[in-house]
């Protein structure tokens, strides 16, 4: 493997995981004064939130995991996300 594929898969896999997470973490906690160290370690660490929703819906309810619901779970914690953090900001002003 080369260094631009190696660099390009790493990013992508920053992506899938600290996108949901960030906008999860932004609509937990919209105010806080977070550094940005802070802020990436919670979205690491909910990131991880579409993973646990798939297994949770394939055990309990037999959805399979695949493609596209990862998509759909995946996209669906992102909008969730931005949505609940811009209706937060607009209501403490």
């Amino acid at each position: 493997m080369d260094v631009p594929t190696i660099l390009s898969g790493s990013a992508l896999i920053l992506l899938v995981d600290l996108a949901p997470g960030a906008a999860l973490s932004f609509a937990l906690f919209p105010k806080l004064d977070f550094d940005w160290v802070m802020r990436a370690g919670l979205a690491a660490l909910l990131g991880l939130t579409p993973a646990f929703i798939l297994y949770f819906l394939d055990k309990n309810f037999g959805v399979p995991i695949t493609f596209e619901s990862s998509l759909y779970t995946w996209l669906l914690c992102i909008i969730l996300g931005v949505f609940i953090w811009q209706v937060r900001v607009k209501r403490d002003f």
